[in-house]
C-alpha cells in the first residue's frame, strides 16, 4: 500500500523516536504545551484545571498524528528527508487535519468506556442476585480478569486513530473504520502488538526518566558545588543566575519528555502499519 513489510520490520522506534525531525517536531509540541499550560495556571480553580486537561489532551492528539505522518514520510521517503521541508509537511497536514486530529479518539473512545462501563455495571447487577449471584461472581472472575487485562492495551487504541489520520491522511471516521477493520481481520496481533508495546514503552520510561534525573542531579552538584542536596537547595530564589539554573535544568527535561512522546508516538504508528499496511501489501 504506502511501503513494503521489509522496510517496515527493518525499523523500531526507538530508533525513528531519536530521528532528529521527530525529535524537533516533538519539543515543538511539548514547547507549546508548557506556554498552554502557563497561561491555564493564571485562569481561576476548576476552570484552569478542565482548560489544562483539554489542552494536555490537544497537544497530545496533534503529537500523536503528526508522528504518524512523519514516520509515513520516512517510510515512504526514496531519498534522504530535507528538514525544513519535511518539518513544514507536517505542519502543513496538521494545519488541513486539525479538526480530524481533533475528533479522531472520541469516537472509539467514547464506544471503549461505555462499553466496559455496562460490563462491569451488568457483573455488579449479577452479583446482587439472590441465591446465584455469589456463583455467577465466581465464574466471572477468569472472563473479567481477561477483559481487564485486554482493556489496558485497548483503552490506548483510541490514539491509534490520530496515528491512522497521520499515515492515511484521511477524515477520522475513514481513519476509525481503517482501523476497526484492521483489528477485525487480526485481533490477536492487534493485542498483541498493543501489549509488546506497552512493554517497551513502560522500561523504556522508566529508565530514561533514572538516566535523565541521575545525570541532572550529578550535574547539578557538579556545577553548583558542594552535596547533591545543597545544589538543589540553591533553587531557591529569585535572582539571574537561579533563572538561569532553572531554565537550564527545565530544557533538560523538556527534552526527555520529547524523547519519551516521540516513542510512544512512533510505537503506536509502526504497530498500525505492522498490522494494517504490512498485511495490505502481502495480498
Amino acid at each position: 500500500m504506502l511501503t513494503t513489510p521489509e522496510k517496515i520490520l527493518k525499523r523500531n522506534a526507538s530508533d525513528m523516536a531519536l530521528s532528529t525531525i521527530n525529535l524537533i517536531f516533538t519539543m515543538e509540541m511539548v514547547g507549546l504545551w508548557i506556554v498552554g499550560a502557563f497561561l491555564t495556571s493564571i485562569l481561576p480553580g476548576i476552570v484552569g484545571g478542565f482548560i489544562y486537561f483539554l489542552w494536555t489532551i490537544i497537544c497530545l492528539q496533534v503529537i500523536t498524528g503528526g508522528i504518524g505522518r512523519l514516520v509515513t514520510l520516512e517510510l515512504t521517503a526514496q531519498e534522504p528527508l530535507i528538514f525544513s521541508s519535511t518539518l513544514a509537511k507536517v505542519w502543513n497536514f496538521i494545519k488541513s487535519q486539525f479538526l480530524n486530529i481533533l475528533l479522531a479518539p472520541w469516537i472509539l473512545g467514547l464506544v471503549f468506556f461505555l462499553s466496559f462501563g455496562a460490563i462491569i455495571v451488568a457483573v455488579f447487577v449479577l452479583n446482587k442476585i439472590p441465591g446465584i449471584g455469589s456463583f455467577l461472581g465466581s465464574i466471572l472472575i477468569i472472563p473479567i480478569f481477561i477483559l481487564v487485562l485486554a482493556a489496558i492495551p485497548l483503552s490506548l487504541s483510541i490514539f491509534f486513530v490520530d496515528c491512522v489520520v497521520g499515515v492515511e491522511k484521511c477524515s477520522f471516521i475513514q481513519a476509525t473504520t481503517l482501523l476497526i477493520k484492521a483489528v477485525i481481520k487480526n485481533p490477536l496481533k492487534f493485542i498483541g502488538g498493543l501489549f509488546q508495546a506497552l512493554i517497551s514503552i513502560l522500561p523504556m520510561s522508566l529508565l530514561s526518566f533514572v538516566l535523565t534525573a541521575f545525570g541532572l542531579i550529578v550535574s547539578l552538584a557538579i556545577c553548583k558545588g558542594g552535596t547533591i542536596f545543597s545544589a538543589l537547595s540553591s533553587f531557591r530564589g529569585l535572582d539571574v543566575f537561579n533563572f538561569i539554573d532553572k531554565i537550564s535544568m527545565g530544557f533538560i527535561v523538556f527534552a526527555w519528555l520529547a524523547y519519551l512522546l516521540s516513542f510512544i508516538s512512533c510505537s503506536f504508528t509502526l504497530i498500525y502499519y505492522n498490522l494494517s499496511v504490512a498485511d495490505t501489501s502481502t495480498q
